[in-house]
């Protein structure tokens, strides 16, 4: 399984020409001067030998206490290619001699860390494998391989156009040999540098010069030989080393990564909350949880092994944890679908009288309706209605929606019942009175003999329903026959004053 840690971005390239004769080339490099420091979600940094785990040579190459400058070293022409790569003389492979003396109680290589640059491939499909070998071979060169790890193009591609590192992880543990010395080694014969637009290229970052012992960086020709770079008779880049990693472990238990999700489908509503449980899982040197996308959740009791996450947002996430060995990492992850609620909204004809209907309005967008509320009050209508209403009918109506996906949303609505015994029988001081007939199809206005009244109806919202005029009449029919049942106000208004009157309709 391949993952990578995030690398800052190569922020700027210095040119540096060093003239080191191979036959006809002349290398150069090119300082790198922001080297990747920082580890992402996928790759947790091993702990020390110490603590059964640790990566060979990482210190020296990355951090705060790194002594080797990273370089990318080219062959001078440009039209000749890359030293720690493709080129013209079509080298095959290129690595670094490691040896494990000093990792006395180390017993295997789980996995290594590459540090590619100038990567590209017209075809991302095509692979190099990263191997490892033994010293067996002649004069102590690479002998028998002893495992190794094929990466695409498209892999490695994507790391360096983000600048990462690449981590690479053996399919099994590689055993140690007794002799301690192995080599780590990028074989990139599959790749080919025509120096053509769209040519396969690919490099290993390397430290400069005389910044190690001699004798580190061996390279594979076209020739299927294995030689030093420090042979006066090759590259000459004497005492230097590649950016190449390995993991080396006492401890080769496979860690496990599982999650138990609540609720089981990993579907919820917005606003609403998820839990994931990864106590199952083993692990030897850590764990991580992550998400993707980043944003539209928040976390809360996040505990090691167990998280919790309330979505705002309408989407779809992915959410994993990491379980870390000694370079292995195992994963489990899941989807989680967050649906939309439903709108809804509620409202009523109160205030109403007693004997009188309540009506109920809702809408939204949900598929269903339901409304509960005081006097044991339950409706699966979307407007219901109480034909006859008594004062235990007063107080909050809930109605809640729900929506194809099993959302829910609710709106409140209160009511208020009146006793309403009729018309207040009440006369200002100039003796108006307002009288109903007997089936409330109109009301009788009596009053003093007034020039220009304007007689209005007023509902409760204070919406003008209906008005007349009457030019000197003491006894006005007010047509209350189309208006519904309900409270409202008549208003007299004369040049000489103004009268206001509540009436009930209850039919």
């Amino acid at each position: 399984m391949k993952t990578n840690f995030t690398a800052a971005a190569f922020s700027m390239i210095l040119f540096i020409g060093n003239i080191f004769a191979q036959q006809n080339f002349i290398s150069s490099k090119q300082l790198i001067l922001s080297a990747p420091e920082t580890e992402g979600n996928a790759l947790k940094k091993p702990q020390p030998m110490a603590n059964g785990c640790d990566t060979v040579n990482y210190k020296k190459g990355i951090g705060a206490s790194k002594v080797w400058t990273a370089y990318t070293w080219t062959a001078g022409n440009p039209a000749s290619g890359l030293v720690y790569g493709t080129n013209s003389l079509n080298d095959k492979a290129k690595g670094d001699y490691i040896d494990l003396s000093s990792f006395s109680t180390a017993t295997h290589i789980t996995g290594t860390v590459v540090w590619f640059t100038r990567a590209y491939s017209s075809n991302p499909a095509k692979t190099v494998s990263v191997e490892v070998y033994d010293n067996s071979g002649t004069s102590g060169s690479p002998g028998t391989l002893l495992g190794s790890k094929t990466l695409t193009m498209a892999e490695i591609m994507a790391n360096t156009s983000k600048s990462f590192l690449t981590k690479v992880e053996f399919p099994s543990p590689i055993a140690i040999p007794a002799s301690k010395k192995v080599y780590v080694v990028c074989n990139y014969s599959n790749l080919s540098w025509t120096n053509a637009p769209g040519t396969d290229s690919l490099c290993i970052v390397g430290s400069d010069t005389l910044q190690e012992i001699p004798g580190l960086v061996w390279e594979k020709t076209s020739a299927n030989t294995w030689h030093s770079l420090d042979d006066l008779t090759t590259w000459k880049l004497r005492k230097s080393a590649l950016f190449i990693f390995p993991y080396v472990t006492n401890n080769i238990v496979a860690p496990t990564a599982t999650i138990t999700v609540t609720p089981a489908n990993s579907t919820v509503c917005a606003n609403s909350s998820i839990s994931f449980d990864a106590t199952g899982s083993t692990n030897t040197y850590g764990n991580g949880w992550w998400a993707s996308p980043n944003s539209g959740y928040s976390s809360a009791n996040v505990n090691g092994q167990t998280l919790s996450l309330t979505y705002t947002l309408v989407s779809t996430y992915t959410v994993g944890y990491n379980s870390y060995g000694c370079g292995t990492v195992a994963t489990a992850s899941t989807v989680v679908t967050v649906n939309a609620t439903p709108t809804v909204t509620a409202s009523s004809n109160s205030p109403v009288c007693q004997g009188a209907a309540i009506q109920f309005t809702s809408s939204g967008n949900g598929t269903s309706y339901g409304w509960i509320g005081p006097n044991s009050f339950t409706s699966a209508v979307q407007n219901p209605t109480i034909a006859s209403a008594s004062a235990a009918n007063t107080g909050t109506y809930q109605v809640q929606t729900t929506s194809a996906n099993s959302c829910t949303n609710t709106a409140l609505v209160n009511v208020t019942v009146n006793p309403c015994t009729g018309i207040d029988p009440i006369e200002d001081e100039e003796g108006f009175t307002i009288v109903e007939n007997e089936n409330q199809q109109y009301f009788l206005l009596i009053g003093p003999k007034e020039q220009n009244v304007k007689i209005s109806i007023f509902n409760i919202n204070g919406e003008e329903m209906s008005s007349i005029h009457s030019a000197g009449v003491a006894r006005k029919e007010l047509n209350t026959s189309s208006l519904p049942m309900g409270m409202y106000f008549v208003q007299v208004v004369s040049p000489a004053r103004t009268m206001t009157k509540k009436i009930i309709i209850t039919r």
